[in-house]
């Protein structure tokens, strides 16, 4: 489900101090007020913080039977405090609804468009129980993942009493999707590691339900229909998840059409471009040697980006392999072309 966040409103209803509903725009509204840029981070949690007690949320919403704002947010803090609260507060009243990962994407989502970097990544972590990692895979990921990282909670910046149900759900496509995506946008190579690694972790999961499937039942194709359906079978294992039809038809509407595909050559895709625009041209080829883990073969086209950013970086090797992808483009059309 793909909300945006509130505009802004118009310049005749304008309001005072209607600083918008992105980070980077807020900072300059308190740039204006003459903050210096270290402190912006500081201030945000501040203010966030200062709105979170003044409005008694701490006190008012395990208590609260309806939705506890009255106001319309009209600066960021404000948007935020009501976001996180909000999540606090269904996570109370209804956490059956916390087993089905759309909500917490939804919440990611937010934090995304805002750019909010520490919640994102803290959010990925802290809203959804993953695949257990192996040795080789923990290992790696200590190796990549910055301490520093690891000190947001997913309810940043508001305080600890915030909790959430005692029962997450699984991520699902979706999930790794956005998180990829924030870390290409913010060009963050660490969490996009984290990211991959953990969708490692997920995909070798299901890999393995469905090899158990195949040496059960003795099938001979999986179709990326059943994809589908084993993810949800991943995603819960309390309910009876052999009812594929029902399920494989609600599943596109759940993830916000993420369910359609795997999306595994664009989650690719999105890490090599991250791993490149970091000047991590050694790895992002490494990644592109291994294919899209699809049915299909990259082409210079889609690795277009990348090889701008070798050119930056002036990796030759990286370079010349995409170079050579179109090449082999060409040739292949021509080939068709005499065949037919």
């Amino acid at each position: 489900m793909r909300t945006s966040l509130p505009t802004q409103l118009p310049k005749e209803k304008e309001r005072p101090n209607d600083d918008g509903n992105n980070f980077l725009i807020w900072k300059k509204h308190i740039k204006t007020l003459g903050h210096r840029p270290r402190t912006f981070i500081r201030r945000f949690e501040i203010e966030t913080r200062k709105l979170f007690e003044e409005q008694n949320l701490s006190e008012t919403i395990p208590q609260a039977t309806l939705v506890p704002f009255q106001n319309v947010p009209t600066n960021l803090p404000m948007l935020v405090v009501n976001i996180v609260s909000l999540i606090w507060y269904l996570g109370r009243r209804y956490p059956r609804c916390f087993a089905d990962p759309q909500i917490l994407n939804l919440l990611m989502s937010y934090m995304i468009k805002a750019r909010i970097g520490p919640s994102v990544s803290a959010i990925f972590r802290d809203c959804f129980v993953h695949i257990p990692l192996t040795e080789e895979q923990q290992r790696r990921l200590d190796q990549v993942q910055e301490s520093k990282s690891t000190n947001f909670q997913w309810h940043w910046p508001l305080p600890k009493i915030i909790q959430l149900p005692a029962r997450l759900p699984r991520p699902d496509k979706y999930t790794f999707v956005r998180a990829m995506e924030y870390a290409y946008l913010a060009k963050n190579a660490v969490f996009a590691t984290e990211v991959w690694i953990r969708r490692q972790a997920w995909r070798a999961y299901i890999d393995d339900r469905i090899e158990q499937d195949f040496h059960n039942v003795l099938w001979s194709h999986l179709g990326d229909d059943d994809l589908i359906r084993y993810e949800e079978e991943v995603r819960n294992d309390f309910a009876d998840l052999r009812d594929w039809s029902k399920f494989a038809t609600l599943e596109s509407e759940r993830s916000d059409g993420a369910s359609n595909t795997l999306y595994e050559g664009y989650v690719r895709l999105l890490y090599i471009q991250t791993l490149a625009s970091c000047g991590l041209c050694d790895d992002a080829l490494n990644m592109i040697r291994m294919g899209t883990g699809e049915k299909y073969d990259w082409t210079f086209s889609m690795l277009a980006k990348v090889r701008d950013y070798a050119e930056a970086f002036e990796h030759h090797e990286l370079g010349n392999y995409i170079d050579g992808l179109r090449h082999s483009g060409i040739h292949a059309e021509s080939q068709t072309g005499v065949n037919e």
